[in-house]
């Protein structure tokens, strides 16, 4: 009798973990393949209230993360006074919201970690970038930049408080239409943010 539930509990644990394994699988190969499909072209919208002024460039961008396998996304903001470029040998005053430890990635699932702003947020995250460029006189400019050096939380959380609910404050500031920011996959959210703003696309 005890042999035949132990051996019960052996096969339904065996079928549990195949089960299991089998789901992440196909998750992880779901992932691999939907989040390198080439994004679109960069929305680009304009919100210069003044257009004698030149513009300046206020983008939030999304791509893979600088590991190999890109998981889970990053996203970031960009500041130029000139057109923007996402290629890896320009240099690009960009901001993201980190662990400040990269093995607290995965307990931040659950819990609150140390969390950093990280200058040069675009580095190794420019595969597959998306982006929104926001066109802003240097006055809207300069209150994002301000909004920059004084966000502040209270440690990194997926889904919580992580690099999307920092770019999302950025778009609050900038005052154009953005998606939920609660456990959203990076290029996730900038995809939403672009359909909700592409009425106003200029290019």
């Amino acid at each position: 009798m005890v042999r035949r539930q132990f051996v019960t509990l052996i096969s339904t644990s065996v079928l549990f973990v195949t089960i299991a394994s089998g789901l992440l699988f196909t998750y992880a190969s779901f992932w691999a393949v939907w989040y390198r499909i080439p994004s679109r072209p960069a929305c680009v919208i304009d919100l210069r209230t003044n257009w004698k002024e030149p513009a300046c460039y206020v983008s939030l961008c999304a791509g893979l993360a600088s590991n190999p396998h890109g998981f889970p996304g990053h996203c970031w903001v960009s500041w130029s006074k000139q057109w923007p470029s996402f290629d890896a040998s320009t240099a690009i005053d960009s901001m993201g919201f980190v662990p400040t430890r990269p093995e607290d990635q995965v307990p931040s699932l659950w819990k609150r970690v140390a969390g950093s702003k990280v200058h040069n947020a675009s580095f190794g995250n420019l595969r597959n970038v998306d982006a929104l460029i926001v066109m802003v006189n240097e006055n809207q400019f300069a209150r994002t930049l301000d909004l920059r050096e004084s966000w502040k939380r209270d440690g990194f959380q997926v889904g919580i408080a992580d690099c999307v609910c920092f770019v999302d404050d950025v778009a609050a500031k900038l005052g154009i239409r953005r998606p939920s920011r609660y456990y959203k996959f990076p290029q996730d959210y900038i995809r939403e943010l672009k359909a909700l703003n592409q009425n106003n696309n200029i290019r």
